[in-house]
Formats: structure tokens, C-alpha cells, sequence
């Protein structure tokens, strides 16, 4: 249809002035058919666009979620190193103190206490180390994932029957 619109509007230009309603209605639908064209192929063009704009979003928030993971988990490592260098010489060096009380010069009301802050210094260092090691597993970095998942069964109290299923 353009194409011979086309025709025709070489032909009026070649023919003497006119000034038909007809021939401007033609004239305005050439115009119409090849703005639909341009928009056609633009429109591909935007959409081609927006699709690489799309890609690009998607890679940079799995670059952003990478680096908050990764952040996080060094973080977390710093967290329980400081628990396990920092605060266990602490409380193990209290653990000597009290054991290096002669129990056998202190009043029995007081070896009473001695014995239960003995107990909550024991009960404070496993309770730390089992957080430092919750918060980053050394098993995990140093014999990789099949050793620790091994390890963290054996510290499930399970039935003997049910243990070679997890194995």
C-alpha cells in the first residue's frame, strides 16, 4: 500500500495542482503507513534494549547478593575467631584460678560456690566453643563439606539403626 501511495504522489507532484480532499487523505495515510514502519522498528529496538537493561540489573544484584554473602560470612569468621582467641583464654585461665583454690582450707559454704563456678566456667567454655564453631565451622574450611556433615551427625544422638542411613 505505501509503495503505491508512493506512485501516486510522484504522480501529483508530475500533475498540475489539485486540491482534492481525496488525494490528501492518501497523502496523510502514506505518511501514517511509514511512521508505522519507523515505530515498528523502533519498538523492536527498545524492547532489545530493555531486555539488555534487564540482563544487566540481573548480574549486578547477583554481584551485590555475592558480596553481602561473602561480607557476611567473613564477619562471621572474625565474630567467632574473637569468641574462641579473646574470650576462651579468659575464661580458662578463671577455670585454673578456681581450681588452684585449696578447697580443703576454704569453709564448706564457700567450696559449695567454688564448685558451682567452677561448673559455669566449664559450662562457659564449651558453650563458646560451640558457638565459635557455629558461627564458622574450622571442620568445614580445613576437611571440606563430606567431614563435616560426618562430624555433625556423630554429634546427633541417634539410634544405631538409623545412623548408616545418613552415612
Amino acid at each position: 500500500m505505501a509503495i503505491r501511495r508512493c506512485i501516486e504522489l510522484v504522480q501529483l507532484w508530475t500533475a498540475p495542482p489539485n486540491t482534492d480532499i481525496f488525494t490528501l487523505a492518501n497523502w496523510i495515510a502514506v505518511f501514517i503507513s511509514l511512521l508505522m514502519f519507523f515505530g515498528a522498528f523502533y519498538i523492536r529496538r527498545i524492547f532489545q534494549l530493555q531486555d539488555q537493561i534487564n540482563k544487566l540489573r540481573k548480574d549486578s544484584e547477583a554481584k551485590i547478593l555475592n558480596a553481602v554473602i561473602k561480607t557476611e560470612e567473613n564477619e562471621r569468621q572474625i565474630f567467632a575467631k574473637e569468641l574462641h582467641d579473646g574470650l576462651g583464654p579468659i575464661l580458662s585461665s578463671i577455670k585454673m584460678t578456681v581450681s588452684a583454690i585449696n578447697n580443703s582450707m576454704v569453709h564448706p559454704k564457700n567450696a559449695e560456690l567454688l564448685q558451682k563456678v567452677d561448673h559455669a566456667t566449664d559450662e562457659a567454655i564449651l558453650s563458646i566453643k560451640e558457638l565459635s564453631n557455629k558461627l564458622s565451622p574450622h571442620i568445614l574450611e580445613r576437611f571440606g563439606l563430606e567431614k563435616a556433615i560426618k562430624t555433625f551427625i556423630e554429634g546427633i544422638h541417634l539410634p544405631n539403626r538409623f545412623r548408616y542411613l545418613l552415612i
